[in-house]
C-alpha cells in the first residue's frame, strides 16, 4: 500500500512539473518565469550572504537578534509565497481533489497527495533549512532556548506554507468568473507597478517603524521572537499565538476550499441580440455616421483590456509624482517635475493599444480589408476612442492635483498643467497612427505584464520621455516667477500638437492603403 501510494505520488509529481515546463513555453509563462528566476536569485543570494546559522550569529553580534531574525524570515516568506504563486496558479488545476478522484486515491490519500506536491517545492526546503539554521545559531549563541527555536521553526513553515495555499484557493476562485479575472489582472499590474514607489514609502522612519511593530505579531515576527527570546513565559505566549495562527489559517484554508465555485458566461441578451444603445455608441454618434460603428468598436475594445483600465484607473497617481520626486527641492522641481509628467496624463491609459492598435486582432483584422470604408478608417477611430478617454482624465487629474499639492496653486500653474496634458495627448496620439501602421505587432489582448508595445511605440514613448524630461531639467535653474511668466508657452506647444495630429489625420489614410497587406501578414503571422 505505501509503495503504491509512494509511486502514484512520484507520478503526479512529474506530471506536474511537465505542466510547469509547457506553461513555461508559452509567450506570458516566458515572463512569469523570468520573474520567478529573479525571485529565486534574490532568495538564494539572500540565503547564502544572511540566511540560517550566519544570520543568526551576525543578529547576536549586532545586539539586534530578534530584529535581523524578523527581518530575514520575513524575507524568506514573501519569496515563498510569491515562488509558490508563480508554480502553482498554472497547475493547481490538475491537483484540484475533483481531478484526483480519476486516480485510485482515498479522501486521506487525495488531501496528502495535493499539499505534498506543494510542499515539495525546493522553496520550502530552502526556507525550511533557514527556518532551522537560525534556531540552532541563535541557541548556540546563547540567545534562544534550542527547544522552542525546534517547535517555532516547523510551524512558521506551516504557517507559511498555510498562507501561499489560502492566497493560491482565493486566486482560483476569482479566476473563475470574468469580472475577477479582469479586477486581478488590474490588481497584479498594480503592485508591479506601483512596487517601487511602495518600497521608497515604506522605507520612510516611521512607516518602517510601523511595520515592523505589525510584523510582530505576524507568523514570522512571531517565530523570530520564539527563536531569540529568553523569557519563557514570552517565548511559549509566542509559540502559543503560532500556533493559533496554524489552527486559523487551517481552517480558513477548508472554508475557502470548501465554497462552490462559479463559472459565469457572458450573454448577449436574451433573444441574442446586441444593445446599440449602450454609452459607447451614444459617444461614437457624435461623430458622424460614418465613424459612429468604428468609434463605437473601439471604445469597447479599449475599455475592455485590463492594461487601459489600469492606465485609466492610476492617473491620480501623475499628481503624486512630482511631490515625491522633488521631496525636499522646494515648490518650484515639484511644479516642474508635474508638468513634465502631466504631458503624459492624458496618453497613458490608452497608449498600450493606441500604439499599436491592430496588435490584439489576431485574424479579425482581415476583415478591416473587406469594410467599404479605408483602411485608414478604422484607425482614425481608434484613436478618436484614445483622445476621447486620455481627455476625459485631465480636468479630473489636475483637480486633484490643486488639492493635494504643496504648492501655492496660481492660476498659470492650472493654465499651464491643462496645456501640458493636451499637448502631449495630441502630440502622442498623432505619433500613434504612424506606429500602428509602421511598426504593427502581435499582442495577446488579456495579457498584462511585460512590456507588449512594439519598436515605433517605444521608439515614441522612450524618446518623447527624455525630450520631456531634458526640458524639464533645463528649468531648474530658473525662477518659478519667471516660468509662471511664460504660462501661454504650453498652450502653444497644443496648438503644434494639434497641427501634428490634423497631418498625421489626413496623411495616415494613403500610407494605410499601401501597408495594408505587410500590417495583416504581421498581426496575422
Amino acid at each position: 500500500m505505501p509503495h503504491r501510494f509512494l509511486h502514484l505520488l512520484w507520478s503526479l509529481v512529474r506530471f506536474r512539473y511537465r505542466l510547469v515546463w509547457a506553461g513555461a513555453r508559452t509567450g506570458s509563462g516566458r515572463i512569469a518565469l523570468f520573474f520567478l528566476l529573479y525571485v529565486l536569485l534574490a532568495i538564494f543570494g539572500l540565503f547564502f550572504v544572511l540566511g540560517g546559522f550566519g544570520a543568526a550569529v551576525a543578529g547576536v553580534q549586532l545586539g539586534e537578534g530578534e530584529a535581523i531574525t524578523r527581518g530575514v524570515l520575513t524575507g524568506l516568506l514573501v519569496s515563498a509565497i510569491t515562488t509558490s504563486l508563480f508554480f502553482g496558479i498554472g497547475t493547481r488545476a490538475a491537483f484540484s481533489d475533483a481531478a484526483l478522484r480519476r486516480f485510485p486515491l482515498s479522501s486521506t490519500e487525495r488531501l496528502a497527495v495535493r499539499h505534498l506536491i506543494g510542499l515539495i517545492d525546493p522553496i520550502w526546503f530552502l526556507l525550511s533549512a533557514s527556518a532551522f539554521g537560525l534556531a540552532v545559531g541563535l541557541a548556540l549563541a546563547g540567545t534562544g532556548s534550542l527547544v522552542f527555536g525546534l517547535v517555532a521553526a516547523p510551524l512558521f513553515i506551516v504557517a507559511s506554507y498555510l498562507i501561499a495555499v489560502l492566497l493560491l484557493s482565493i486566486i482560483d476562485r476569482v479566476l473563475q468568473s470574468s469580472a475577477g479575472a479582469a479586477l486581478l489582472s488590474v490588481l497584479s499590474l498594480a503592485a508591479l507597478s506601483f512596487s517601487g514607489m511602495a518600497v521608497l514609502w515604506v522605507m520612510q522612519e516611521h512607516v518602517l517603524h510601523a511595520v515592523d511593530r505589525g510584523l510582530s505579531f505576524a507568523p514570522s515576527g512571531l517565530a523570530a521572537a520564539a527563536m531569540a527570546g529568553k523569557d519563557l513565559i514570552a517565548v511559549g505566549l509566542n509559540v502559543t499565538l503560532l500556533f493559533i495562527w496554524c489552527v486559523l489559517l487551517l481552517a480558513l484554508v477548508g472554508w475557502v476550499e470548501r465554497r462552490p465555485g462559479s463559472r459565469h458566461s457572458l450573454a448577449v441578451g436574451k433573444s441574442g441580440s446586441v444593445n446599440l444603445d449602450s454609452p459607447y455608441d451614444r459617444v461614437a454618434d457624435l461623430f458622424g455616421a460614418g465613424m459612429a460603428p468604428l468609434v463605437g468598436k473601439a471604445l469597447r475594445y479599449y475599455l475592455r483590456s485590463n492594461r487601459v483600465r489600469f492606465g485609466l484607473a492610476s492617473t491620480p497617481v501623475f499628481a503624486f509624482l512630482g511631490r515625491y520626486l522633488a521631496h525636499g527641492t522646494g515648490d518650484s522641481f515639484e511644479f516642474y517635475f508635474t508638468l513634465a509628467f502631466f504631458s503624459f496624463l492624458g496618453f497613458s491609459g490608452p497608449s498600450s493599444m493606441a500604439l499599436n492598435q491592430f496588435g490584439s486582432d489576431d485574424e479579425g483584422v482581415k476583415r478591416y480589408a473587406v469594410l467599404p470604408v479605408s483602411f485608414g478608417a478604422p484607425i482614425r477611430a481608434g484613436n478618436i476612442a484614445a483622445l476621447v478617454l486620455g481627455a476625459a482624465v485631465i480636468a479630473p487629474a489636475v483637480a486633484f492635483w490643486a488639492l493635494i499639492t504643496r504648492v501655492s496653486v496660481d492660476w498659470r500653474m492650472i493654465v499651464m498643467l491643462f496645456g501640458s496634458s493636451l499637448a502631449g495627448l495630441l502630440l502622442f496620439n498623432g505619433l500613434s497612427m504612424w506606429t500602428t501602421v509602421l511598426s504593427p505587432r502581435r499582442i495577446e489582448f488579456t495579457s498584462i505584464m511585460g512590456n507588449r508595445l512594439p519598436l515605433g511605440g517605444n521608439l515614441v514613448l522612450i524618446g518623447g520621455f527624455i525630450v520631456i524630461l531634458g526640458i524639464n531639467f533645463a528649468l531648474v535653474g530658473v525662477k518659478l516667477n519667471t516660468v509662471l511668466a511664460h504660462w501661454w508657452v504650453p498652450l502653444a506647444v497644443a496648438g503644434a500638437g494639434l497641427a501634428v495630429y490634423i497631418v498625421s489625420w489626413w496623411r495616415i489614410g494613403p500610407v494605410a492603403e499601401r501597408q495594408r497587406a505587410r500590417v495583416i501578414e504581421k498581426i496575422v503571422g
